[in-house]
C-alpha cells in the first residue's frame, strides 16, 4: 500500500497544461470530502495499538497520529505519517485518534457565536469563518453567500497546490493555486487519477472539496447564478479595488488577479509556467468539460473580451486541463 501511495503522489507531478480554446461542456457537481496522506517507507511493524506517545517525539521521522481536514490517521495505519509529513501537509499532531473523531467538525469552525478566537486572532462569526487558523470573510450576493477571499490551505498531497512564482507572499495575498483533483479533495486513488479520467460520478450535489464544513466548491451553474445576479459590467463589479485592476468591488466579492499555473505545452515550450498575475483571476468549478482531463473554470480578466464565452471579461469555459493550478473560492451550502 505504501508503494502505491508513493506512485500516486508521483502521478500528481505529471505534466500540467492550461489552455484557453473555445469549447462548451456541462455537468453539475457536489460534495466529496476525504483526504489521505503520503507517508515514509519504514521497516517498523505497527501493532494496532493507537499510542499517542510518538506524537510528542520531536524527531521528524517518528510516526505520529495526524489530524487533517477533520480526519485522523493513526500510528497503527499500515503506512502512518511521520511528524514532518503531517506538519508539512497542513495537518496537526494529536495525542490519539480516539480523542479526535473523524466526523468532528472542521477545526476552528465556530459551533456557536461565543467562539470568537481564530488561533490567537479575534474574529466575528456573523461575517467571518475561521478555517485552519485563517480568517475568511463572507458576503451575501443575491441568494448566495460567498467567501470574499480565495482559499489558502495546504493539502496532504503537497504537489497539488502552488504559490504563484513559488513565493509564499503570493499565497498570502492571492491564496493558493490548486489542481482540480486536489481542489475536489478526492480520496486515494482518485486524488491523482481524477486529473486524467472522468470523475463526474464522484461529484455530489454540494461538493465540499477542500472548503470548510458547511461550504462547497461552486458548480458552473452556481457561478452563472452569481454572474446573472450581478448583471452588466460583471467583471468591474466583482473586482477588488486594486491598482491597475480597475474594479469597483460593488458587491464586496473582492476578486484579485492571482493568475494561474499552466502545464508543459506551448507557449511554454514544454516547461510548466506561471501566467496572469496582475491581469487574471481564475477559479475551479466542480463541473467537468468535454474531455476527461478538462474541467470548467471561471476567469476574470483586466480587459473586455469579445469571445462568446465571455461576459464583460468573465470567461465561462470548460477547456482547462485539470492538472493546471487555479484558485478556489467557496460558497455556503
Amino acid at each position: 500500500m505504501k508503494n502505491s501511495r508513493f506512485l500516486l503522489a508521483a502521478g500528481i507531478l505529471l505534466a500540467m497544461a492550461f489552455t484557453f480554446s473555445a469549447c462548451s461542456g456541462d455537468a453539475d457537481g457536489g460534495d466529496n470530502n476525504n483526504n489521505n496522506g503520503n507517508s515514509n517507507n519504514s521497516g517498523n511493524n505497527n501493532n494496532g495499538n493507537n499510542n499517542g506517545n510518538n506524537s510528542s517525539n520531536s524527531n521528524g521521522n517518528a510516526f505520529v497520529n495526524c489530524e487533517v481536514y477533520g480526519y485522523c490517521f493513526g500510528v497503527y495505519e499500515d503506512d502512518p505519517f511521520t511528524r514532518d509529513e503531517c506538519l508539512f501537509g497542513g495537518g496537526k499532531v494529536v495525542s490519539s485518534c480516539e480523542s479526535s473523531s473523524s466526523s468532528s467538525s472542521t477545526p476552528n469552525t465556530p459551533s456557536s457565536s461565543s467562539n470568537t478566537k481564530c488561533g490567537t486572532l479575534d474574529y466575528n462569526p456573523s461575517t467571518q469563518i475561521c478555517y485552519y487558523n485563517q480568517i475568511y470573510n463572507y458576503v451575501t450576493i443575491g441568494t448566495q453567500i460567498w467567501m470574499k477571499e480565495n482559499l489558502n490551505v495546504s493539502h496532504m498531497w503537497s504537489s497539488g497546490w502552488k504559490c504563484y512564482d513559488d513565493l509564499e507572499a503570493n499565497c498570502d495575498k492571492y491564496g493558493k493555486l490548486y489542481n482540480w483533483a486536489t481542489a475536489m479533495n478526492f480520496e486515494i486513488p482518485y486524488i491523482s487519477a481524477c486529473n486524467t479520467m472522468s470523475c463526474a460520478s464522484r461529484i455530489q450535489s454540494k461538493h465540499r472539496g477542500i472548503c470548510p464544513e458547511g461550504w462547497h466548491i461552486p458548480s458552473r451553474a452556481e457561478w452563472n447564478t452569481l454572474v446573472t445576479y450581478v448583471g452588466a459590467n460583471t467583471r468591474t463589479k466583482l473586482k477588488a479595488k486594486s491598482p491597475n485592476w480597475n474594479g469597483t468591488d460593488l458587491y464586496s466579492f473582492s476578486a484579485l488577479p492571482g493568475g494561474a499555473h499552466s502545464g508543459p505545452t506551448p507557449p511554454g515550450d514544454g516547461v510548466p509556467y506561471f501566467v496572469g498575475v496582475g491581469i487574471m483571476a481564475s477559479w475551479w468549478t466542480t463541473t467537468e468539460g468535454y474531455y476527461n482531463d478538462w474541467a470548467c473554470e471561471q476567469t476574470l480578466t483586466d480587459q473586455t473580451l469579445t469571445d462568446d464565452d465571455y461576459d464583460d471579461g468573465i470567461y465561462d469555459g470548460c477547456q482547462s486541463q485539470k492538472n493546471s493550478h487555479v484558485s478556489v473560492r467557496c460558497v455556503r451550502d
